[in-house]
């Protein structure tokens, strides 16, 4: 038995030994041009494998798009879902940090669910990894200003 698990083991590092694994192409920007390349032959700026030139993503503002997790490049106006969350031109998917940053962040009284790049950018309170809008965090709670003794001459009665 184990004779015949080496034997396999040697068939099939022959075989990947001479049939390496080809890298794989994706879009490259050099000078406002899209080409089709791998990593290492872009001489300009790479967005990742099997990224292509349709849309093109030299002429318009690309960056990453969360959308539940999945990191994808786009143009700002295709990353227009309920929960997907814009990162912003020139931002990639490598490392894919959506899993990681999506949570809660508020803007006065508004909810936003996003990146803390993002809320931190506008200023915003970020909630942390993970929290949620639903329901509305930053929503304040009416309250009314009391002395002590007055509430306890409250419950008195």
């Amino acid at each position: 038995m184990k004779a015949h698990a080496i034997v396999l083991f040697l068939i099939l590092l022959t075989i990947c030994s001479t049939h390496p694994v080809a890298a794989q192409e994706g879009a490259c920007c050099v000078d406002s041009t899209c080409t089709l390349t791998t990593e290492e032959g872009c001489l300009g700026t790479w967005f990742g494998e099997n990224m292509t030139c349709d849309p093109d993503p030299c002429l318009g503002d690309l960056g990453a798009c969360c959308d539940d997790g999945r990191c994808q490049i786009t143009l700002a106006e295709g990353c227009v879902g309920h929960d997907d969350v814009w990162l912003g031109g020139g931002t990639t998917c490598d490392p894919n940090t959506c899993p990681d940053l999506l949570g809660a962040c508020c803007d006065d009284q508004v909810c936003v669910f996003t990146v803390a790049q993002v809320c931190e950018n506008a200023d915003a309170q970020w909630l942390g990894e993970g929290t949620t809008c639903d329901p509305n965090p930053c929503a304040t709670t009416p309250s009314e200003e009391r002395s002590w003794g007055q509430i306890k001459r409250l419950y008195r009665d």
